[in-house]
């Protein structure tokens, strides 16, 4: 029974420690704010620290509230949830963020900033025949912009996540956009147009057909016009 009671206490201490250990990914934009939550209070908040990493960011002991370091004036701590909020944000407040409530070490969090997408433009390239182009979404993305989603759409319709989007004279859709997506932002290029070449033969027969058509007749209405006239001429 001891060696029981020995190794569920253990077992316990392993997974408070894992939970303290392992953190909450949370995305904030720079130039923005952020809020960051211990979690559920029951007590009453007599102290509370929030460390970020291992540096001292903020702490309370119930008079005055301090800030340190790069965090003086954009901090506020709220009394009865805990919460750090952490306004004006740069890249540098990444990391992670360890509240302590009434001396009691609680679940860190941490924390990427990233900036939002830049707008992205589409450049164009078509085969030989003139049937099918290449779309390619195009955009200075860096590890700053954190995890970026490609989306070509057209109107509200999602066709693909690539960065690359193949168009041939089968598709029904004539315009097109691309949309960067990151955790907190997003940003659409311009719409662009495809030229589609005519897709069936016969018709492009029958367009040709009915241009020479045209101009034959228009060629014929001149013709009996100036005939018309002489024969009127001659006549006087």
């Amino acid at each position: 029974m001891t060696m029981f009671i020995i190794w569920t206490l253990s077992v316990v201490l392993l997974i408070s420690s894992a939970q303290l250990n392992s953190a909450v990914l949370i995305y904030g934009k720079v130039g923005g704010s952020i809020v960051l939550n211990p979690g559920q209070i029951s007590e009453t908040i007599l102290t509370a620290t929030w460390k970020h990493n291992t540096d001292l960011a903020l702490e309370w002991f119930g008079q005055e509230i301090y800030s340190y370091r790069s965090f003086q004036g954009r901090c506020d701590f709220d009394k009865t949830s805990g919460s750090l909020t952490i306004n004006s944000l740069t890249l540098e407040d990444s990391g992670s963020y360890t509240p302590e409530i009434n001396n009691k070490v609680l679940a860190k969090k941490k924390l990427q900033v990233i900036k939002p997408v830049p707008k992205p433009t589409v450049s164009i390239k078509s085969n030989h025949e003139k049937d099918a182009w290449s779309l390619t979404c195009e955009a200075q993305v860096t590890a700053d912009f954190g995890p970026v989603t490609y989306k070509w759409k057209t109107g509200d319709t999602e066709l693909s996540t690539d960065k690359e989007l193949l168009i041939t004279t089968e598709n029904k859709e004539s315009s097109f956009f691309c949309e960067l997506v990151n955790p907190v932002s997003s940003s659409s290029s311009e719409t662009v147009e495809i030229p589609f070449t005519i897709e069936n033969p016969a018709l492009a027969v029958a367009v040709a057909v009915g241009i020479i058509l045209l101009v034959a007749a228009v060629i014929g209405a001149v013709s009996f016009s100036i005939w018309k006239c002489e024969e009127t001429a001659q006549k006087i």
